[in-house]
């Protein structure tokens, strides 16, 4: 069922005193939030433990999402077998830090900011309006949102788009070789660091 996906929205249900749970639907805007019409769900991100420091997901798909096809972190991927798929790595680019989607096999796909998202330093006007200071400095790039491209000459990959403080991400798959489980990965990363207050990651055992 993920491997079919060419776009989907991950969303963030943050609870208080809960662990936050991922869930993946098809895709939907704020518009269909309004008129309360309600998303289909295809997946659910549960979080089962951690490694180096980060939360891993159980992925489950089908109906009210049981059926476990692997688990995802905001640095790998692995299937159901076990076997690790690919990871999400920084790479240092003179004075800028972006993040770098390498899927074993297809090989990486840095991630840039496209368009007018690419004019600013997302994470750094989040921290000065977050401040209570400049907030018209913010604004203005909520509007305009917020486009991540992962790709290289070897592949289309795939797209990350945000827009204003929702806590949720729609993606468009480009290339159908790219893993969902890893794609996956990179928007629980992104959503991470970009989106979600900070300490909003809770790890608490599924039951």
């Amino acid at each position: 069922m993920l491997d079919q996906l060419s776009s989907f929205t991950l969303w963030a249900h943050l609870e208080r005193g809960k662990a936050t749970v991922f869930g993946v639907y098809e895709p939907f805007g704020f518009g269909s939030l309004v008129r309360r019409k309600r998303p289909t769900q295809i997946a659910l991100l549960r979080a089962i433990g951690d490694a180096d420091g980060h939360i891993v997901f159980e992925v489950t798909v089908g109906k009210n999402p049981r059926i476990p096809v692997g688990v995802v972190s905001r640095g790998f991927a692995q299937g159901r077998d076990g076997i690790c798929i690919g990871e999400i790595r920084d790479d240092r680019a003179g004075m800028r830090k972006n993040r770098i989607f390498d899927q074993y096999g297809l090989g990486g796909l840095p991630g840039k900011r496209a368009g007018a998202a690419g004019l600013h330093n997302r994470r750094l006007l989040r921290g000065v309006a977050q401040e209570g200071s400049q907030e018209t400095l913010w604004w203005p790039f909520q509007l305009v949102g917020d486009r991540l491209q992962y790709r290289s000459a070897e592949s289309a990959g795939f797209e990350i788009r945000h827009r204003g403080s929702f806590h949720y991400c729609h993606v468009d798959i480009h290339d159908k070789r790219v893993n969902r489980l890893l794609v996956l990965s990179c928007a629980v990363d992104y959503l991470s660091r970009d989106v979600l207050p900070s300490k909003a990651l809770r790890y608490r055992l599924a039951k």
